[in-house]
Formats: C-alpha cells, structure tokens, sequence
C-alpha cells in the first residue's frame, strides 16, 4: 500500500495560503449577511445550553427519586426535559438551518459569479496551460465542497459551546471525576493534530483527481467522432480507467483518513467511562456523599462531552477539505492575467485602420520564438493577404492585433497608438475575427448572431445574413432566426455554422476585420456566393487575410509571404508571381489547382495506327 502517501505533493504554479488569509477572504463572503449571523449566534447559544441543561436535570430527578422515594418526580422531571429538548434545543436548530438554508445558496453564487468573471477575465495564455474539465470541476465542485464546510461551521462553533460548558459544569461537582473524565483530552487533542497535515494534503489530492476526471469525460464526449472514426474506444477506456484508478486511490486515502479518527476516539471515549465508573464506584462505596445520580450525570457529560469533540475532529477533516477546495478557487480568482488593462488606459477612438508592428518579438514558449525583430506596416481600408507553410506565424499576427497575446517585445500600433495603452473593451468593440474553427452557443442563429450585438434589429440581422448568402439557407429553416443550432452549432454543417459565423462578424461593422482560413470550411460554390460580398466589405475597412482560397489571395492589395515568422516576399499576385519565389511555389502547390482554367480531368487522345 505504498501508493497511499504518493503524489501529495503541491503542483509548482498554485500559491500556497494560510488558514488565517483564507478565513478573512472567505469571511468577505459571509460578513454581508450580519442580521442572519446574529441570529443564528442566538440559537447556537439556545441549543447548546439545553445540550448542558439534560444531564443535570436527569441528575436531580434521580437525586429527589432517591431522597423522596416519590414516582411522581419521575413524570414532572421528563416532561420538564422534555420541553428543554423540543422548545429549546430542536426549535432552536430548525431556526438555525432554515436561515443557513437561505444563506448558504447566495454566498456560494457570489463566489461562484466571481470565480467565473476571473476566469473570462483571463487571455489566451491562461488557457494555453489549462485543461477545460479541470476549471469546470473547480467552479462547480470544489465551491460545492466550500458550501459544506460553511454549513458545519456553526455546528463546530455549538459543540466548541458545549465542550467548555461541560467542563465548567463538572467541575463544580468532583474534582477528582472531572480529572478522570478529562484525562484522555490530550490525546484526543494530539490525535486531532497530528491528522491536520494529512487531511488538508488527501483532500487536496483528492479534489485534483476528481478534476482530472471531469476533464477526461469532456474531452472523450466532445471527441467522440475522433475515438469512433479511428477506433480508439478501447483506448479511451484504458485511458479513462488510469484516471479513474487515480481517483479511487485518493478517495480511498481520505477515506482512511476520514474513517480512521472515529474508531481512535471512541476507543478513548470507551477509557474514559471505565474511568468515571471506577473512580466514582469507589467513592461511592467509601461514601465520599456522591450520588448515584451524579455518577449517572458523569457517564452522560462523558458522552455530551466526547461527541462533540469526535465531532470537532471529524468537522477538522472536513473543514480541512473545504479550505483545501477555496484554496483552489482562490488560485482562479487571483490568477494574474498577461493580458489587461493598464491603470490610466485610455478608450481607443474610432479606428482609421492603420497597423504597424515595429520590431516586434512574440514566444508562447520562450526557447521557441515565433517573431523576432518583425516589421509591418498596413495601410488604413488596406486589404492584406497572409500566406505560407503551417508553424509560419500567420495566426500569430492576427492574435496579437486582437490583443488576445501582447507583444514581448517592441511595440504593435494601431493607428500610431500602442495598443497596451488602450482599454481592451473600446478597442475589441472596432475589431471582428473569423476562425476556421467556428464555435456556436447553443441557442438559435438569433442569438447567435445578438451575441456580437444585442441591440441589432431583425433586419440588421437579414442584412449581415444576406451578404455571404446565409439568407437562403435560414429561410429553408421551418423557424428561421428561430431555429436551434445545439451544442457547438452541431445541428447545422459546418458552412452553415461557418456562414453564420461570418455575419456575426459583419454585424458589429468592424473597421479591422481578420479572416483567419474563415472560407477554408465552406465549398466552392458557397465561397463563390460570398466572394462579391466580401470583395465589397473590405474596400472600407482594413482586412486582414490568411487563406488558402486562391480568389482572397488574388484579390488582395498586397500579399505578406511569411516562412519561420519573418516576411520573405511581399507584393501583388503578378509581382511575386514574376518573382518565382516561396509565393510561386505555394501557388503551383496549394492555388493553382483552384483556377477556373484548371483543366479538373486530362483524357489521353488515342494513338494513331
């Protein structure tokens, strides 16, 4: 069983955080809710007095019974201790979890609202290093874990109440049975202690694998096509069951741990009776005067006295795996993200267009540049063409005018302006980007579409539609602008998804408009519908296309040639073309064969007798 202790160590890129910050920035969440705290302060106190109050009350019937010999002692004693227990102690309980009932639920939306703001607040950079069922399993797991050790807290606080109200009680009583019930207390103590370090470590580890869980079951649902196209079911699983084993393991760990502290302390509690029954059966029979009903008392603090600190060390384990979950939402929140705002940014104004890169140098890995020294110029209204070979930098550029990475070194301006010093929201509101790989909300196309504009009209909305000719597609539909398009958009094909994409882009009227291989999805006849659309869109706005259609290359003002992040060639179609460079090559390879006068099928004429 040595796997048990294995893998307990902390990952290198999560911050470590005391109980004490913890607690404050948790206490942020809860501090809003004063009126309910007082409140349930108030039964707290109620119900561990009538905790306190039984033991003494049954002490004193039995005392009376022995003194008066009167049975009916016996009734008044219960209905009195009765009326303790329901009126008191379970109305004041009910109270309490009615009011944490209604609590809870809004303190955990809040940090789940704030977690989820961090985590679109965060850039490209952020999600490069993350796994998606991961991040998912924190915002919905882990918080549901914090939701329960919130709960308990005011249990922990009652029996804390009660633990210190027995002592004191019994104190006044005997001396040397107090002594005797109290004996085993530091060892119940050490114990409680010394499963600290390990409780917050398994629950850690436990919280990770089931994150990697989550993570795998996302990603084989969401590549299901892939695993059945190539047959890699069984290696799904096998991969599914390694990660499943890692979780049993941790699960079983906390539970050996969890499980582990009740036979400890009931065997202390056990120790603890035979030492009451001892010590006071004798003082009983060398009449010291203790009564039987203070012996009887005794045993039943013992175990008003044992519970809750079982309890408080059971509540510890589970306490420890809730501060081990906001540890981890609190790695999301102050997650710093590369990409922001700068204090004093300033609102970009309306974009002319121009786009400069002046000695520009970008890594995602530092070992592995992907620019360096890069420059550019793009007129305003200018339309650019990006080609070459994949791994050249192409999307690269594009993602840094959308400030989605900034710049490593030098500076990129758009309009001679540095486009770290401008808020990201103003600037982002004047640019459009359309991907090869389209993503859809499920919803409707409607809303689809509104999530680039809210405020668009319906014929907004059939304008943008009609110029890259969604429009005939979208009628056909039995519900129109109406019609769901599921998860991803995977109710629709992919040029439909691809069309719709496009006039998501367009709607926002974007004065810097980016086509990152936006047509490599759609067919020719399609692409041939849009091109008069296209063509007439970027004639007033500044353009930026990478694309492996020959019609957008050909039609460009210029084409960038780029081969290992630098520019190799720049020009025209005709001018690079005569040149019989990296362009020529790539054209006879990958555009010539899109040519109209392309001959599509060569027949061999038969040979003369």
């Amino acid at each position: 069983m040595g796997f048990l202790w294995a893998g307990l160590d902390r990952e290198k890129y999560e911050r470590e955080y005391s109980d004490r910050e913890m607690l404050k920035r948790l206490w942020a969440y809860i501090s809003p809710f004063k009126k309910q705290l007082i409140i349930i302060t108030i039964t707290i106190i109620i119900g561990s007095i009538a905790a306190l109050v039984g033991p003494l009350l049954i002490k004193e019937g039995l005392d009376r019974i022995e003194r008066n010999k009167d049975p009916t002692i016996v009734i008044s004693i219960a209905i009195l201790y009765l009326i303790v227990q329901i009126v008191f102690y379970w109305f004041s309980d009910f109270v309490r979890q009615i009011i944490l009932a209604r609590m809870i639920p809004f303190i955990i939306r809040k940090m789940r609202e704030d977690t989820f703001d961090a985590l679109i607040a965060q850039d490209f950079s952020f999600y490069d290093k993350q796994i998606t069922g991961k991040l998912i399993s924190r915002i919905t797991n882990d918080i549901q874990e914090i939701s329960q050790m919130i709960l308990i807290g005011s249990v922990f606080v009652g029996n804390i109440i009660v633990v210190f109200g027995t002592i004191v009680i019994l104190g006044t009583f005997s001396f040397e049975l107090t002594i005797a019930t109290l004996v085993v207390v530091p060892l119940v103590i050490t114990i409680t202690y010394a499963w600290r370090k390990y409780s917050r470590l398994t629950n850690m580890r436990y919280r990770k694998t089931v994150a990697k869980v989550n993570a795998a079951m996302q990603e084989s649902v969401q590549g299901i096509h892939v695993s059945k196209s190539f047959g890699a079911e069984i290696d799904n699983l096998k991969h599914f069951r390694k990660i499943n084993k890692e979780n049993y393991r941790a699960g079983f760990l906390r539970g050996v741990v969890f499980s582990s502290l009740f036979p400890a302390l009931d065997l202390l509690s056990t120790i603890g009776i035979l030492l009451i029954l001892y010590v006071g059966g004798n003082m009983i029979i060398n009449n010291t005067g203790l009564t039987a009903g203070t012996l009887y008392m005794y045993t039943l603090y013992l175990n008003r006295f044992f519970f809750p600190v079982m309890l408080l060390a059971t509540y510890y384990n589970q306490f420890q795996g809730g501060l081990a979950a906001l540890e981890r939402i609190l790695n999301i929140q102050d997650a710093e993200p590369e990409v922001k705002n700068k204090e004093n940014a300033i609102k970009m104004p309306p974009i002319k267009g121009e786009i400069k890169f002046e000695n520009v140098s970008f890594w995602y890995n530092e070992n592995q540049p992907v620019l360096e020294n890069f420059n550019l110029t793009i007129n305003p209204k200018e339309t650019i063409a990006i080609v070459g070979h994949t791994g050249a930098g192409k999307t690269t550029l594009v993602s840094l005018i959308m400030r989605f990475y900034d710049v490593r070194k030098g500076r990129l301006l758009v309009d001679g302006i540095d486009i770290r010093d401008v808020d990201l929201e103003t600037y982002r509101a004047q640019l459009a980007i359309v991907q090869q790989d389209t993503f859809l909300f499920k919803g409707t196309i409607r809303e689809n579409l509104l999530y680039a504009k809210p405020t668009a009209t319906d014929e907004e909305l059939h304008q943008v539609l009609k110029l890259v000719h969604a429009d005939e597609f979208v009628d056909m539909l039995p519900k129109g602008l109406d019609t769901e398009v599921g998860e991803r958009g995977k109710l629709l094909s992919t040029g439909q998804r691809q069309l719709i994409s496009f006039a998501r882009a367009l709607l926002v009227n974007p004065r810097i408009l980016i086509l990152d291989e936006a047509t490599a999805s759609v067919d020719a006849y399609t692409e041939a519908l849009i091109q008069d659309a296209i063509t007439n869109l970027i004639k007033e706005r500044t353009s930026i296309v990478i694309a492996h259609r020959l019609s957008t290359v050909k039609n460009a003002d210029r084409i960038v040639v780029m081969d290992h992040g630098k520019i190799v060639e720049i020009g025209n179609h005709d001018e690079l073309m005569a040149k019989g460079g990296l362009y020529a090559t790539l054209y006879k390879k990958y555009f010539k064969h899109q040519e109209l006068s392309f001959p599509l099928i060569t027949v061999a004429e038969p040979k003369s007798n």
